[in-house]
């Protein structure tokens, strides 16, 4: 993975640790999926790309993941 790949993995951690929720990182396949379980006890994932390009990659990659959040029963739903 690259090194821009394993900062989205990264920061997609902390920011699911943070909410409270205990992620796993599988990394089968072609791209890292992060899979959790939300406050109503569903099955959540996050597909992530090994070598993300694009400027705004690491912005647009919080920003989808806050936007599961709030729609998937995060904290702030």
């Amino acid at each position: 993975m690259s090194p821009r790949g394993r900062e989205l993995v990264s920061d997609a951690v902390k920011l699911l640790t943070s909410y409270g929720f205990a992620p796993v990182i599988d990394e089968r396949g072609k791209h890292p999926k992060l899979r959790w379980i939300n406050n109503q006890g569903h099955r959540c994932f996050l597909v992530i790309a090994r070598s993300p390009s694009g400027s705004r990659h690491r912005a647009n990659a919080k920003a989808t993941l806050r936007r599961i959040l709030r729609q998937e029963g995060g904290p702030t739903a």
